[in-house]
């Protein structure tokens, strides 16, 4: 995780590093420093641009003033062995979600029916088209947004209970 004193090592984020050293923010443990690094992170975490999360969290913490550790720490909640789960979990809230409101496409269900019955490849190409891509890119956006809140919530609630039980940190 970069530190304030070891920014310069890190490959983009060396471009920002002395102005970064000015800004306390981005190092403070001020509750209203942590609450927004805490949504922030979550947030990025569930965006699928996977590579890129860190230096998003960087500049989100850089431009609305929260505690970059925090904000850089929750991307690991995406992992490469997490993403699979996270993305299948997204999907499958963003589909419910979607499907309540809009036409659903069924895209699993046919999926799922070509495999069973031993369709040929044209069939399963024909499955991936330009809307049914759209379909399951709104869905994972939309699922990745509703976990990032809830996860966010949830994060800054037990925060807010633990710094009022150890007030020394949250001053």
């Amino acid at each position: 995780m970069p530190r304030r004193y070891n920014l310069h090592k890190y490959p983009i984020l060396k471009w920002f590093a002395a102005s970064a050293r000015k800004r306390d923010y981005l190092w403070s443990l001020r509750d209203s420093n942590m609450i927004r690094a805490i949504y922030i992170g979550w947030f990025i975490a569930f965006i699928p641009v996977y590579g890129l999360q860190m230096i998003l969290a960087f500049v989100f913490c850089f431009l609305l003033k929260a505690n970059c550790l925090v904000a850089m720490a929750l991307q690991w909640i995406t992992n490469p062995l997490t993403i699979p789960f996270f993305l299948a979990g997204q999907y499958f809230l963003g589909n419910l979600l979607l499907g309540r409101f809009f036409d659903s496409p069924n895209i699993e269900g046919k999926i799922m029916e070509a495999f069973v019955s031993g369709a040929d490849m044209e069939t399963v190409k024909s499955l991936v088209s330009a809307q049914n891509l759209e379909y399951v890119g709104a869905c994972v956006i939309v699922g990745g947004f509703l976990l990032s809140l809830i996860g966010a919530f949830l994060t800054a609630l037990s925060y807010k209970i633990w710094s009022g039980k150890h007030s020394v940190i949250a001053k």
